[in-house]
C-alpha cells in the first residue's frame, strides 16, 4: 500500500531555498562557554555525563557545578547536547559576556 510519509530518496537541488553559502561552515563556529548546576555531591558525575556526551575542557566548579566549552570542530553544538541529554544537570547556561577588572565602574547605565 502507499505510505502518508514517503520519501523517493530524490532530492533537487534546484528545488532548495537554502544557498550552501549560506551555511555556516563549522570550523567557524563560536568557541561557546557553558556552566552547568547541579545538585551538591553530584559535581563529579555530571563532569563524567559531559565528557561522554563530547564536551571540552570539563571542569567541576565547587560541590554544585561544571564550566563546559564547546569545540568548533563539534557537528552539533554541545550546550544543545547537553539540554537535551544531562540527567543529572539542574540548568545549562551560555556564557554571553566576561568584563575584565576595572573595566565597569558602576556609573553606567546597562
Amino acid at each position: 500500500g502507499s505510505s502518508l510519509f514517503s520519501f523517493n530518496g530524490n532530492v533537487d537541488e534546484r528545488e532548495s531555498d537554502v544557498d550552501s553559502e549560506d551555511i555556516p561552515d563549522r570550523r567557524s563556529r563560536p568557541h561557546k562557554q557553558y556552566f552547568a548546576t547541579c545538585v551538591p555531591g553530584l559535581q563529579g558525575v555530571l563532569a563524567n555525563e559531559l565528557i561522554e556526551l563530547g564536551a571540552s575542557n570539563v571542569e567541576t566548579s565547587g560541590t554544585s557545578g561544571v564550566s563546559f566549552t564547546n569545540s568548533p570542530d563539534d557537528e552539533f553544538d554541545i550546550g544543545l547536547k547537553a539540554l537535551l541529554w544531562l540527567r543529572t544537570a539542574h540548568r545549562v547556561m551560555e556564557l554571553v559576556t566576561t568584563t575584565l577588572p576595572g573595566q565597569y565602574d558602576g556609573d553606567e547605565q546597562c
